[in-house]
């Protein structure tokens, strides 16, 4: 592992990244969608979303381990709720 400030400096910069490109691909929101019933994005359905909760969980990951030292964080398959 690299330092954790600088892991944690690219990790920061990579999720900006990938939250600014999340946000342009959103189409914007009007009051006659309002009513409408909308499917929500799934992670089989939506390749950026898997990307952006991938990403996230390694961002909070460092986060926790910085808050607390003693965490020991895991590696596992993600859990659909």
């Amino acid at each position: 592992f690299s330092s954790p400030a600088s892991t944690s400096s690219s990790a920061v910069s990579s999720s900006s990244r990938l939250l600014s490109a999340v946000a342009e691909e959103q189409p914007s929101t009007s009051q006659e969608n309002d009513d409408q019933d909308e499917d929500l994005p799934t992670n089989d359905s939506d390749p950026t979303l898997l990307k952006l909760r991938h990403t996230s969980a390694h961002v909070m990951a460092m986060a926790v381990q910085q808050t607390f030292p003693e965490a020991q964080v895991t590696i596992g398959p993600w859990i659909d709720n």
